[in-house]
């Protein structure tokens, strides 16, 4: 009889990420990740609320993993501009959070867990149509 497979790398061909189960490890993330990387603009808030330039590594619905050249502290609130679409013209969303991981400074970037607060209806619809318009552009079919 074939065992299960365990820990099985990750499929490289898919933009939603891999989470592997391990022993005792209980995934909390309730949405599924894409892994892309975005170009965005945040601002901590912080005494100096400056505006910045960062990239995700990730992002679903319920918030994204942030490489940011500022260290914010764990719980600060942040807004982030996200563009939510391939194109030039696309919608840029606002989102409000809060930062939930921080990860020590890499190549003079911090990794930034952060949770968005609850989504509008608009901004959730914005977001599925950026999702699809993704795997549709990684896939070769057109919408």
């Amino acid at each position: 009889m074939r065992q299960p497979q365990r820990n099985r790398p990750p499929d490289t061909t898919s933009i939603l990420q891999y989470i592997p189960k391990s022993g005792g490890f209980q995934e909390r993330r309730k949405m599924a990740r894409l892994g892309i990387p975005l170009a965005v603009t945040y601002r901590a808030m912080e005494k100096k609320r400056v505006l910045r330039k960062a990239t995700t590594i990730n992002v679903s619905a319920g918030g994204c993993l942030l490489l940011a050249p500022q260290r914010i502290e764990m719980g600060a609130g942040i807004d982030l501009v996200m563009p939510w679409g391939t194109r030039p013209e696309s919608q840029k969303v606002t989102l409000k959070g809060k930062v939930l991981r921080l990860d020590s400074k890499k190549n003079d970037l911090f990794a930034l867990g952060i949770v968005f607060d609850p989504l509008s209806p608009e901004a959730l619809n914005l977001f599925t149509d950026f999702c699809f318009d993704r795997m549709h552009e990684i896939t070769g079919q057109k919408t």
